[in-house]
């Protein structure tokens, strides 16, 4: 967050050069001065437009940047009163994403999976979750306290959660491995 309000302080200071420059060019060219609330103001939409730029274009800056093994279930978008523009284009503040690259099979049982779940959310730290995947019957369980996966391939200590086929971490976990 301290990034975000210094990247605004020199959006703010880099508008403020641009408008002085423009006002000494204008009162150059017509002689006349700008009024003298045009350069805070300008300054003051330069910083809302930046916040909203930063704001807006978080999700698709960070999944830019995750490599090709992890695969976005979920990013649930957000609409504010009080950030109107969020009911044209909803904010993506979170997403869920499952690591493919960390996935661990059953050797009993090849559909069943354990993948690391990594819950990213603007302003907080990346959570990761263990979590169990049964492609095959489509359902999942979190690895909490006590749940592993035994020597044999089976899981121990784990409640499944009947979720379905069309289960965005179902499908981001059992499809393409």
């Amino acid at each position: 967050m301290l990034i975000d309000f210094i990247s605004t302080l020199s959006a703010a200071f880099g508008v403020a050069g641009i408008l002085l420059i423009a006002s000494y060019a204008i009162r150059r060219i017509t002689g006349r001065p700008l009024p003298k609330w045009m350069i805070p103001a300008g300054i003051g939409l330069g910083m809302l437009g930046f916040a909203v730029w930063n704001e807006s274009t978080w999700y698709s800056r960070v999944t830019a940047q995750l490599p090709e093994e992890i695969v976005v279930a979920s990013a649930p978008g957000r609409q504010d009163w009080f950030r109107p523009w969020t009911y044209v284009v909803p904010l993506k503040l979170r997403f869920v994403a499952v690591d493919r690259a960390g996935i661990l099979r059953s050797a009993a049982d090849p559909a069943l999976i354990v993948a690391p779940v990594l819950i990213l959310e603007r302003w907080s730290p990346t959570r990761q979750v263990s979590v169990a995947f049964d492609c095959t019957n489509h359902r999942r369980a979190d690895l909490l306290d006590g749940a592993q996966l035994e020597d044999d391939g089976t899981l121990s200590g784990v409640d499944w959660r009947e979720v379905g086929p069309d289960d965005a971490l179902v499908k981001a976990a059992c499809e393409g491995g």
